[in-house]
């Protein structure tokens, strides 16, 4: 791959980067969208890359477009798959959006995938808490609140999701 398009991967990243921090929404849209213009720009110059598509879906994501967050995920996960490049973010990535989609039984399988593929990523580990307790099983929800916990002790949404199931209770 040459460097203009590794270089521009890379400035597509630390875009995202900077809208995670941005101190306001205007700055945080400015700097997601300019990513995403990168992204669609490296998709057409090498459709057969993942890494992109990827991250063109966590834009999509970030920006409250569900759908083409999706779609994007799905590509990706079908790309990575066709390269033998799966790993748990393309899982996780699409089970997140699934999750915020509303199509739980979908993204409960996803999650255990994701899981199953790296046991010790929290965040993981947190977001499938918040889907069991979507979906209305506390239980399960406090299960994996508590492992996302025993990995980070710190994961603000493994213990927001913790005092929620027990709570449900």
């Amino acid at each position: 791959m040459e460097q203009g398009y590794e270089d521009a991967l890379k400035r597509a990243v630390s875009e995202c980067e900077a809208a995670e921090t941005a101190p306001d929404k205007a700055t945080r849209e400015r700097h997601l969208m300019l990513a995403k213009e990168i992204c669609e720009w490296l998709i057409c110059e090498d459709p057969d890359q993942h890494a992109p598509l990827s991250l063109l879906g966590c834009v999509n994501f970030a920006l409250g477009a569900y759908g083409s967050a999706m779609a994007a995920h799905a590509l990706s996960l079908h790309l990575a798959k066709a390269c033998g490049q799966v790993n748990n973010l393309h899982l996780y990535n699409i089970a997140n959006t699934m999750y915020r989609t509303y199509h739980f039984e979908i993204a409960d399988t996803l999650f255990g995938q994701a899981v199953k593929a790296d046991p010790g990523m929290s965040d993981v580990w947190a977001t499938y808490a918040g889907l069991m307790m979507a979906s209305g099983q506390p239980e399960r929800c406090e299960e994996y609140a508590r492992k996302a916990l025993e990995i980070d002790p710190n994961n603000v949404i493994g213990h927001y999701h913790l005092g929620f199931a027990l709570l449900m209770q």
